[in-house]
């Protein structure tokens, strides 16, 4: 017969548990090394990005651009300043760009320019390189001996005609400007396109909203990489503090209606009747409404964009037939500068060099329609 097992003694069964804790130390010590080198790996990655951990800290309130307003949701904060690569400086008024006096100077040409991001051109370097600042310069040319233009920069990343609206009643009138340059049509796109549309914009904004961020959150976002990476992503609009945080209604993105299925037409009638007011407003305070088709670039679409393209095409066709009922210019930016991939960073953004081909094909339409004083 064989023989049976010895049974087991009081020695194996420690010797078995040493095993047992030498293998979970090895697992550990092997899953502490690749978090290290996962760590590494980020570390370089954003390095290499000169992407920092105030990437996704927020900011604190002296370096934040934006600040809550009453009526607005939201505007630059005055006197603001940022160096660095996109350097950004914003004036008494709250605009980007030089300082400017609420009393206009004798003999001075005053233009405002309003819109979105497109027009305090985020994809500037300068606040000499946004395209209402270079406007300004080569108006300069144009000018007679006893004339001088200036132009203002009241473009406001995230705003809607709603908010451009608001501020040219309540903020703008009061400078005196001579004309009223409108232009931006994404940042409405995004709310026609957008399930459950209302007319004021709710069902996508909402009032502005300060969220905490716990300490233990906050020390691992300030000291891992990987950590950050993990839970908060790479996507601007997706950190704590970002702009649409604050004045979005949570899961907007999932709202999204694309364009080339179909175009909200009740949506851009609500956008149009915010242009037109602005339209009367500036009638009855003597400035000189000048509207503008808003420009594309279709190749620098990104597969996760919103589609706003076809919507945007039509809030371009409806702006052209308000302006000639209103009997007021309009300038087919669209038709000039759409489509050079040269000139933008992304579908809608322009870089330095598109600002200035921006700004030479409106000084351009200006001067041919002697708008402001021009080509007389």
């Amino acid at each position: 017969m064989p023989a049976s097992p010895p049974p087991e003694t009081a020695a194996s069964a420690p010797r078995r548990r040493l095993g047992l804790d030498a293998l979970a130390g090895r697992c550990l010590f092997v899953l502490l090394a690749a978090l290290l080198l996962f760590e590494l790996v980020v570390r370089a990655i954003d390095w290499k990005a000169g992407r920092g951990s105030e990437f996704w800290l927020p900011k604190t309130k002296q370096q934040e651009l934006f600040v809550p307003h009453p009526f607005l949701g939201c505007a630059l904060r005055p006197q603001f300043e940022r160096p660095g690569r996109y350097q950004i400086r914003i004036n008494a008024l709250g605009m980007r760009g030089a300082e400017m006096a609420v009393e206009k100077a004798p003999g001075t040409v005053r233009i405002l320019a309003t819109g979105g991001s497109t027009t305090f051109c985020t994809g500037a370097r300068t606040d000499a390189a946004a395209w209402p600042a270079q406007l300004g310069q080569l108006l300069a040319g144009h000018a007679r001996p006893e004339r001088r233009y200036e132009v203002g920069n009241c473009g406001v990343s995230g705003w809607t005609t709603i908010e451009n609206l608001i501020d040219l009643e309540l903020r703008r009138v009061e400078l005196a400007p001579d004309a009223w340059i409108i232009y931006g049509a994404a940042n409405d796109a995004r709310p026609i396109q957008a399930r459950g549309f209302q007319p004021d914009y709710t069902h996508v904004r909402r009032a502005w909203i300060e969220s905490e961020m716990g300490g233990l959150d906050r020390f691992l976002l300030g000291n891992s990489h990987a950590y950050a990476w993990v839970t908060r992503g790479l996507d601007p609009e997706g950190q704590a503090g970002t702009l649409a945080s604050k004045m979005f209604v949570p899961g907007y993105e999932a709202l999204h209606v694309r364009s080339d299925s179909s175009v909200y037409e009740p949506g851009v009638q609500a956008y149009l009747r915010n242009v037109e007011h602005m339209i009367v407003v500036c009638r009855a305070r003597g400035i000189q409404a000048i509207v503008c088709s808003f420009a594309t670039c279709a190749s620098k679409l990104s597969p996760g964009d919103e589609r706003l393209l076809e919507t945007v095409a039509r809030m371009n066709q409806g702006l052209a037939e308000l302006a000639e009922r209103h009997a007021v210019p309009f300038i087919d930016l669209a038709a000039r500068i759409s489509d050079q991939p040269a000139w933008y960073d992304d579908w809608m953004h322009h870089n330095d060099a598109g600002c200035l081909a921006f700004a030479q094909a409106l000084a351009r339409a200006m001067v041919e329609l002697r708008l402001c004083g021009l080509g007389s």
